[in-house]
Formats: C-alpha cells, sequence, structure tokens
C-alpha cells in the first residue's frame, strides 16, 4: 500500500533535497498503515495548505492526498484532489507537467476515477502535440 506514492516521494527527494512540501508528503508515505490513514490524509493536507501556488510541491501534495482518498474509498475527494493536482500541473513546466499528469493518470486508474484520468490524458497529449510543433517534429 502507497508504493506508487513511496516512488513518487523518492524521485522528488532526489531531486528536491530541500523541499519542505516534499518532506511533509515523505511523512505522510512513511505513516500510512491501515491503522493511520487518517494521521496520513492529516499530513497530506498539511503539506497541499504550506505549498506555494503554482509549484511542483502543490501538484505532488495534491496527488498524496488523492491517493490515499482513494485508499480509504473516498470516491469524492478523490475527484476533487486529483482535479486540484490537473490544475497544478497547467501551471508547470512541460517536463514536470508530464511527470505529473502521468501519475494522476495511474493513480485515477488504480482507483477506477477515468473521468480525472482521460483529462490527464488529454492535457498531456495537448503537451506533446504542442511541444512536436515547436520543435517542427512529426
Amino acid at each position: 500500500m502507497g508504493g506508487q506514492i513511496a516512488q513518487r516521494l523518492d524521485w522528488v527527494h532526489r531531486h528536491r533535497r530541500d523541499s519542505t512540501i516534499a518532506s511533509r508528503c515523505e511523512r505522510a508515505r512513511r505513516d500510512l498503515s491501515p491503522t493511520s490513514l487518517s494521521a496520513a490524509k492529516t499530513a497530506a493536507t498539511q503539506a497541499v495548505s504550506e505549498a506555494q501556488a503554482g509549484s511542483f510541491d502543490l501538484g505532488l501534495a495534491w496527488l498524496a492526498s488523492a491517493e490515499l482518498a482513494g485508499l480509504d474509498s473516498d470516491g469524492p475527494c478523490l475527484t476533487e484532489h486529483l482535479t486540484a493536482a490537473i490544475t497544478a500541473a497547467r501551471g508547470l513546466s512541460p517536463p514536470s507537467r508530464v511527470l505529473l499528469l502521468d501519475a494522476v493518470i495511474a493513480v485515477g486508474l488504480r482507483f477506477g476515477e477515468n473521468s480525472a484520468a482521460t483529462q490527464a490524458s488529454a492535457d498531456q497529449l495537448a503537451l506533446r502535440r504542442d511541444l512536436a510543433e515547436r520543435l517542427a517534429t512529426p
């Protein structure tokens, strides 16, 4: 449980060692167990509230929150948090955006939130088409 969160947080930890938000998300993942799901959700919520608008950290915090909602079988919360992660991704650089949208797709498909996965896929496709146009590649 929490394996996808662990992989994403490990990547962030390697690339953003100074990130307080990544540390809070890491704490949420570390605290994750069937008996401490509420504590992990609290830590993820705190990470969302402390993340800077327009940052990768905000998208990551929303994503961690979404995955925890999925583990808790909280469908409305899962949808809301995945949508927030997609919105956060729109303000990021293309590489960060692709990374975050890939994770949204994975979490959405894992927990049956196909509408969010579809939206993330559409955003990612539009981004890739735009990049191909800019680079004049087929």
